[in-house]
């Protein structure tokens, strides 16, 4: 778990999606506090971050663009 503890690790693309508790989805850009969601999970906070042109950044089927080593759940 300790290579997930840095600078790069849990970014998302701001236009990918996110999906809602109640069925709908909106990109992560415009997910605000409050929202739920699909997991059951409150969103306390969004955080935007400038990056550099050259971030290294990977994309998986399916669409999602995260940082190399942003945690995912594979079910």
């Amino acid at each position: 778990m300790r290579s997930y503890y840095n600078s790069g690790g849990g970014c998302v693309a701001a236009q990918c999606t996110v999906s809602l508790q109640d069925g709908t989805t909106k990109r992560a850009c415009d997910v605000t506090r409050g929202d739920v969601l699909s997991n059951g999970a409150t969103v306390d906070c969004r955080v935007e971050v400038a990056t550099q042109p050259d971030l290294l950044l990977v994309e998986l089927a399916g669409g999602l663009i995260i940082s190399p080593y942003h945690p995912i759940r594979h079910s």
